[in-house]
């Protein structure tokens, strides 16, 4: 599985920086109100909702029997993660399981 690791921005990174942010008028990027990350559960016996919780995010939205799939109504759930707890480093919880989820 690919590894996605955060890190300052660096002086290297600005000539790109600059070309996204400057380079065209109207970029695509900005047509969307705000980044979208997707993450899969591992094989694991945590619930979506336990899983999302320990990776630092938390629901912020639900709309009842919003979708139907096989005959059921489903909840429609939107899940978000603060700046200032991201920024901080408390994007996961105290009782964060580490590496093995």
């Amino acid at each position: 599985m690919p590894t996605l690791t955060l890190r300052e921005r660096s002086p290297a990174d600005l000539p790109t920086l600059h070309r996204w942010l400057h380079a065209e008028p109207d970029p695509e990027w900005k047509r969307w109100d705000a980044p979208y990350f997707h993450a899969a559960r591992p094989a694991s016996p945590l619930s979506l909702a336990e899983f999302t919780e320990r990776v630092g995010y938390r629901e912020c939205g639900r709309v009842p029997e919003a979708r139907a799939w096989h005959g059921q109504r489903w909840d429609s759930v939107r899940l978000a993660q603060l700046r200032r707890g991201w920024e901080t480093g408390r994007h996961a919880p105290p009782h964060s399981p580490g590496p093995d989820l």
